[in-house]
């Protein structure tokens, strides 16, 4: 029997000896593989969540309280040097012939809007609305635990009954007011028509409730005459 071979014999032999080397090799990798103890596996410690980042407003040091307006005392009550007008709450404003304003005003200055001025007002040692406003005084006062303090006007008419002046007073009285003023435009009217005994008249009757009362005015004929 002959023992040659030829080269492509050969090499025929030599591929398929190489590809079962091949095959057993990696046969052999992975049953060891299997068969190798495995390290335990590592298990991760539980993230701890991250502390939340202090804000600006807690790193902050706490603002410096407002500085407060002064005060003065009229009659028993201590009125702040500045006061919120009533025209601001009502929204009676002087507008000339503008119309639309008042009606603007009323929609921005919402009961809300109000509450936050007082609050505001409050922060700053302003204690006293005059002029209109008192529902919004009171309200506030009771909602929010506030000291606003209120001074209404008193509006006197040429020949207006004794008995009509005695009443509108009381009722500015009963609003919780501290103090009592002529409203000016009223002082202005009854100046210029020559009757301000009518003035005097609503002072003496005011009076008589242990209130301060003064006489407000936009002409300077006021403060003249009386």
């Amino acid at each position: 029997m002959s023992n040659h071979v030829t080269r492509r014999e050969f090499l025929n032999r030599s591929v398929s000896v190489a590809g079962a080397a091949t095959v057993a090799g990696a046969a052999v990798q992975t049953v060891a593989a299997a068969e190798s103890p495995q390290p335990a596996s590592v298990q991760s410690a539980p993230t701890q969540p991250s502390p939340p980042a202090a804000s600006a407003d807690d790193a902050a040091p706490s603002a410096a309280p407002a500085e407060k307006v002064p005060c003065g005392q009229l009659g028993k009550a201590k009125i702040s040097r500045l006061m919120l007008g009533g025209n601001l709450v009502s929204g009676f404003m002087h507008a000339r012939d503008l119309r639309y304003v008042n009606r603007l005003f009323r929609a921005y200055m919402t009961e809300e809007k109000i509450f936050e001025t007082f609050r505001i007002a409050e922060e700053h040692g302003i204690n006293t609305v005059f002029e209109t406003g008192a529902a919004f005084v009171a309200k506030y006062n009771e909602r929010f635990q506030g000291q606003m303090q209120f001074i209404p006007h008193i509006k006197v008419e040429i020949g207006q009954g004794e008995q009509s002046l005695k009443d509108h007073i009381k009722q500015q009285v009963d609003l919780g007011a501290v103090a009592l003023y002529v409203w000016g435009v009223a002082a202005d009217n009854l100046v210029k028509a020559g009757r301000a005994d009518e003035i005097v008249r609503a002072v003496e009757l005011a009076k008589k409730h242990d209130l301060p009362v003064g006489v407000g005015s936009h002409s300077l004929l006021v403060p003249i005459e009386c």
